[in-house]
This record gives structure tokens, sequence and C-alpha cells, in this order.
């Protein structure tokens, strides 16, 4: 049975030119400690050519931001052990958070097929999940949910939170566990600090997606 799948629509923002199989996503990659791993990335990240110099990560002309975080889960090297694959990927999430400040929504299934699911420290870009007996849906566009979904029922990743999908086979449903990026010490409060990017709400997001129980398209009659 197929418990979890990992889909993407670019947008492309950075070298838009290049289109080819290294910028196509969902990413399968490989770490030495977690094995065989999927990856999802919407964001942009900000001289990320700089950042992947002073990470000492290669990339292509042709590769992007995306490609980056890819490489960066890649090579990681962890500081401890721990004796379930949750802690691994947890670690990797956490210096992910603290090493680039932003923009990014990631969302990583690892080879048992449970989700985690990120937003960067100050929550640029939106990421929304509803779940119930049957299904779970995590997606950065609410009208991607079905139409029956109702408002109570969309919940939103807050910033520097990591959300855990996992299916109980068992139970028929998903577990759902939250954990908080201890590492920002320079930020007083990171749920606080949220600067959500104004021009989704312009621009970017569907008029029948919602933000903070509210339709983007009552949102901009506002404006």
């Amino acid at each position: 049975n197929i418990y979890s799948l990992l889909g993407h629509v670019r947008y492309s923002t950075s070298k838009s030119k290049f289109v080819n199989e290294d910028n196509i996503q969902p990413f399968i990659g490989y770490n030495d400690v977690i094995g065989q791993f999927s990856i999802a990335h919407n964001g942009h990240i900000f001289m990320y050519e700089e950042r992947a110099k002073k990470l000492n990560i290669d990339l292509k002309d042709h590769e992007t931001d995306s490609n980056l975080l890819l490489k960066f889960v890649e090579q990681y090297k962890f500081k401890r052990k721990y004796k379930k694959l949750k802690g691994y990927i947890l670690e990797i999430f956490m210096n992910m958070i603290k090493t680039f400040p932003g923009v990014f929504c990631v969302c990583l299934m690892d080879k048992e097929g449970t989700l985690y699911c990120t937003r960067d420290r100050f929550g640029v870009r939106p990421l929304s999940y509803t779940v119930d007996e049957q299904k779970c849906i995590i997606s950065s566009e609410t009208c991607s949910f079905p139409q029956n979904v109702k408002k109570e029922n969309i919940h939103h990743i807050r910033p520097a939170e990591i959300k855990i999908f996992k299916w109980n086979t068992d139970l028929k449903k998903f577990n759902i566990n939250s954990h908080d990026c201890n590492l920002l010490t320079d930020i007083e409060d990171a749920h606080q600090n949220e600067r959500f990017c104004f021009f989704e709400l312009i621009y970017f997001m569907n008029p029948k997606s919602i933000y903070k129980d509210e339709y983007v398209e009552e949102i901009r009659r506002k404006f």
C-alpha cells in the first residue's frame, strides 16, 4: 500500500531558463546515515551560490537553490548518534533552519514513508495541512485541499516548526508530531516574528486559498 506521496509544481524564480531533469522536483537523494529520501522545496534562498561555497557544496551552473538544499541533506555530517531515524532528520532540519534564514518551505519523505515538513524561521512562505481519518494533505496552497474541507480543519505550520506525519498501520490513521527548532538563539521568539510575504496575498496565492482563516480573495478586496 502507498501511504505517502510527495509532489511539486515548479514556479521558477531562479535560473528559470534552465529546465532539465536536475531541476525537476521532488528530488531523490541519498545520505549515508538516513539512506534514500525525497525532498521538495518552495522558496528562494538568497545568495545561495555564495552560501554553497561557504558550506563547501559544489553546484553546477544550471543548479538552483533547491539543489543546494538537496545537497545540504545529502552531505550533512551528524553531530551525534540517535536510536531512531527521526532524530537524524530532526537534526538536519534544525540546522537547515539555522543555516538558511530564508526563504523556504521544505518537505522531506524518508525511506519509511514518513513526511517531515518545515518553514524557515520567519515563515515567509505559506505551508498548511489538513487531516482526516483517511488522509493527510500538506500544501503551500489550501486550494489544493478537497472542497469539502472546512476552515477549522485547515492548520498552518508555524515558522521554525517541524511537523512529522507518519501513517500508523495499526490504528489506520496518521500520527502527527510537532517539534520547534531550539537553535534560534538569535531570535527572541520565532513564532512571534513571522514575516509573511505580502506579495503572496497580492499575487502568488490562489484567490481560493485560505490564509489565517480568511480567503485570499476576501483579503485582496480589503486592500
